[in-house]
């Protein structure tokens, strides 16, 4: 890829691998105590899992799919009150394909399985278990109505069910969504129709988290073109370095981001709402079913979500993005942009501004497929209220740990087995 592709255009990765190397071919040979070592090194990576739970009795939720239904009703033997879909794209571990002993242990690790219909980069739905590590994988969960059957339900079935340690999960990414896209507001803790066994599952896994990351996006942020891109701001700014969201679940996570990034970190966009208010709801969530939790751990995410240019899931798709971002910077015409434009109307053209017009693109910051993790407290303090009080937000100070994806080879299959990789 990299001598096809300008630097600039090069997606930063901590693993430069090199598609040449030669096979080791006496792996087998090696004492099975070094091999099973091996295995569970290569498995011992973290993923980010989405899933959205849909209430089996609510007929606004829509059905659950109903190809290969038999098979997923085989699977469902716990009396689960709602259906779950993940993107399988990448989702479950190649080692369940390469051995039988990697199989194995594959199966050891992922000690946690649960139904899920799996959803293809084709948009085909298949009925699969989903395998889960809770020590090493985070859950993104988006709940529909009710809470009652979708997220006190699951996660009652995966403290007490699922796991046969009874851990449940230890890890969790928490989006507005989570927190406010359902009924949850609404539910009393006393209420006595709810089911006491389920709530105290539910307390306790939340109370035993180790780990929550607040989840956010923004659309903007990587080109701004003053307010030429609707943000209150004359600058024109490239942020290349900010990371850009990919649909792949398996992430390397780096304690600070080893790129050259400290310039770029003066001029954030994050969007115009209050990012503290998905973290105030989260403690109003905790207090009002009265749990304590002084030992979680808490990271906010931010990421570009490339959605208005083009989704990334693999090498193919990212190249493509880097190189619409590129025309658009450059004011190239370009066939698959002609939507954003205005008739009759000129954006300024970014490279030609003062400030990039004489910028060496085999300097720049390579992008990353990824994600950035701050310390919550470069928000603001959460009793303040309102939204930001500058577009741009200086981040310099608080240098921020990356999360990383190594981009896999586009699967052109339409089958819920694009789902395996990382």
């Amino acid at each position: 890829m990299a001598m096809h592709y300008p630097h600039h255009q090069q997606p930063f990765t901590p693993h430069q691998v090199q598609t040449d190397r030669p096979n080791f071919h006496c792996f087998p040979l090696l004492p099975k105590e070094l091999r099973l070592k091996i295995w569970e090194f290569a498995l011992s990576r973290s993923r980010i899992i989405h899933l959205r739970l849909k209430d089996l009795q609510d007929p606004r939720a829509g059905p659950a799919p109903t190809t290969d239904a038999a098979e997923m009703s085989r699977m469902t033997t716990n009396n689960e009150r709602f259906w779950i879909s993940a993107d399988g794209h990448q989702t479950l571990s190649k080692m369940f394909c390469v051995s039988r002993e990697a199989r194995e242990e594959a199966l050891s690790f992922y000690r946690v399985r649960f139904p899920c219909w799996f959803r293809s980069v084709a948009g085909v739905m298949k009925p699969r278990m989903l395998y889960f590590n809770p020590e090493h994988d985070f859950l993104r969960i988006s709940p529909e109505w009710s809470v009652k059957n979708t997220l006190f339900n699951f996660l009652h079935l995966l403290k007490t069910t699922y796991d046969p340690r009874h851990i449940g999960l230890r890890n969790l990414v928490v989006s507005n969504y989570f927190l406010a896209g359902n009924d949850w507001e609404l539910i009393d803790p006393s209420d006595p129709d709810l089911d006491r066994g389920t709530i105290e599952s539910f307390k306790g896994l939340l109370k035993n988290l180790n780990e929550v990351f607040f989840f956010s996006t923004t659309l903007a942020g990587r080109q701004i073109l003053g307010i030429h891109s609707s943000i209150w701001t004359d600058e024109i700014v490239y942020n290349c370095s900010f990371p850009i969201q990919v649909n792949v679940s398996t992430f390397d996570r780096l304690p600070r981001d080893p790129r050259r990034i400290g310039e770029d970190l003066k001029r954030v966009f994050i969007g115009t709402h209050d990012h503290r208010h998905t973290i105030r709801l989260w403690y109003r969530r905790l207090n009002k079913f009265s749990i304590s939790a002084p030992t979680i751990k808490y990271k906010w995410y931010i990421a570009f979500d490339p959605q208005n240019i083009a989704r990334v899931s693999d090498i193919e798709t990212a190249r493509k993005f880097m190189q619409l971002e590129d025309s658009i910077w450059n004011g190239i015409d370009h066939p698959d942009l002609r939507s954003l434009e205005l008739p009759g109307y000129k954006f300024p053209v970014g490279a030609q501004s003062e400030r990039y017009k004489k910028e060496d693109l085999e300097t720049a910051v390579k992008p990353a497929f990824g994600f950035w993790l701050f310390p919550i407290d470069v928000l603001g303090p959460l009793e303040e209220e309102g939204g930001p009080a500058t577009p741009l937000w200086d981040f310099s100070k608080n240098w921020p740990e990356l999360g990383v994806v190594s981009l896999p080879e586009r699967r052109r299959t339409g089958n819920a087995l694009d789902a395996v990789g990382g």
